[in-house]
């Protein structure tokens, strides 16, 4: 048996460590997020093209599939003008192109810009699903250790 224990606190151990590691970067991700939100001036823009970021995700086959990314025009607050690619992109786009649309960027680095209408656009979403599944994997490997622990000390 406890070979078996051994290997449950393992397995236990490595989704542990995973679980924290998705935790630790959901919420550098949403720390990061609120600093950008709380520093970022608000400027009307525009939507001058849609970029299609693409990546290969192993789902049942391979599968194309990709997040459009907005390409913004906007002048700063003190008149500079800037085009720059968006931060963050999203399925569907979050905005076509030719749209007026409202502009955050940070006034320190104004390329660092994104599209202020949309939560899809901001990265919250990013930050949840890495705090959501950070702490299921964590709970479950802490879960596989307990039971581990358990089995090695009944045998």
């Amino acid at each position: 048996m406890g070979s078996a224990a051994g290997i449950l606190m393992a397995v236990g151990a490595v989704f542990a460590a995973l679980g924290a590691g998705f935790v630790a970067i959901g919420l550098r991700t949403r720390r990061s997020s609120r600093a950008f939100m709380a520093r970022a001036a608000r400027v009307p823009g525009l939507v001058v093209d849609l970029e299609l970021h693409r990546g290969r995700y192993h789902h049942a086959g391979d599968v194309d599939s990709g997040v459009w990314v907005p390409r913004l025009e906007f002048t700063t607050v003190d008149g500079r003008p800037v085009q720059t690619l968006a931060m963050y992109g999203s399925v569907p786009a979050p905005a076509r192109r030719g749209d007026q649309v409202m502009v955050l960027y940070d006034p320190d680095q104004p390329t660092r810009a994104q599209v202020a209408d949309r939560k899809l656009a901001s990265g919250g979403c990013l930050s949840a699903a890495m705090l959501v599944a950070g702490t299921g994997a964590l709970l479950f490997g802490l879960l596989f250790v307990a039971i581990g622990a358990a089995v090695l000390l009944n045998s």
